[in-house]
């Protein structure tokens, strides 16, 4: 979607170890927003991200138009199903179809043998994985863990919208998932009980509006009881009328 920042730059790093040849899409998608004044007033940042591409030695960019990505009115809609419509799916409803809609037109434009995501949307990466698995077969996605600014945010182009005084509160999201880390590293298992660790942890910072923090399972983000051998805590919050998301893997 451009506007390309470290967390990007990490991902093309670990694509030109691992492949021949590295190419980055940049493509502001229509389908992703559900406010047309939304899409109008996304930043735009084409001839920074294209020398951003260079300076980290990207083979090429792909820049398709609207026409190219989706050809007529008629192109098909990938459904996100379930999963789709809980935590972010909620909040944005309509969102990930038009995450895998897209994501599904690059691969059979594009045709790569692996595709490398970020960890930090961690409901977009089970989705796509799901997605790809059943269209893409050959493609194996990669993801990598969320890169952070030295305070602990999760690096995005919204922090950016952050001003001075919630920029200084946003860092206590990561806090408290290391929080809860701990909490299970000491012997905690329960999800439920790790949850209200978090939520007791945030509710110290007024600042902080909570739209969800839950335990779940990694692979799937099916609820779980107990912590057992994949799982994963996704957080969402507002500051000051920015919301922000992030989230650990507990094992």
């Amino acid at each position: 979607m451009g506007a390309l920042h470290a967390g990007h730059e990490q991902l093309l790093r670990t694509a030109r170890s691992m492949a021949d040849i590295v190419i980055a899409s940049i493509f502001v998608n229509p389908l992703q927003f559900d406010d047309e004044t939304d899409l109008e007033t996304y930043p735009r940042t084409l001839d920074s991200d294209i020398e951003f591409c260079r300076r980290n030695h990207t083979d090429a960019i792909f820049i398709p138009n609207v026409n190219e990505v989706y050809p007529s009115n008629n192109s098909p809609i990938i459904s996100s199903g379930k999963i789709g419509t809980i935590y972010e799916g909620e909040h944005r409803p309509g969102h990930f179809d038009g995450v895998l809609t897209v994501v599904d037109r690059l691969f059979a434009l594009v045709s790569p043998d692996m595709a490398i995501f970020g960890a930090k949307d961690f409901q977009q990466l089970v989705l796509v994985r799901q997605m790809t698995t059943v269209r893409h077969p050959h493609i194996s996605i990669i993801s990598v863990p969320t890169v952070r600014e030295p305070d602990g945010l999760a690096f995005s182009s919204r922090n950016s919208r952050l001003h001075p005084d919630a920029r200084l509160v946003a860092p206590k999201l990561y806090e408290c998932l290391c929080h809860i880390e701990t909490q299970y590293r000491s012997g905690i298992v329960k999800a439920r009980q790790l949850e209200r660790y978090g939520r007791e942890f945030l509710g110290r910072f007024e600042e902080i509006s909570v739209d969800y923090l839950v335990c779940v399972d990694a692979s799937d983000l099916t609820s779980i009881d107990t912590v057992g051998s994949s799982a994963v805590v996704l957080i969402a919050a507002t500051i000051a009328n920015v919301r922000l998301i992030d989230s650990i893997l507990l094992n």
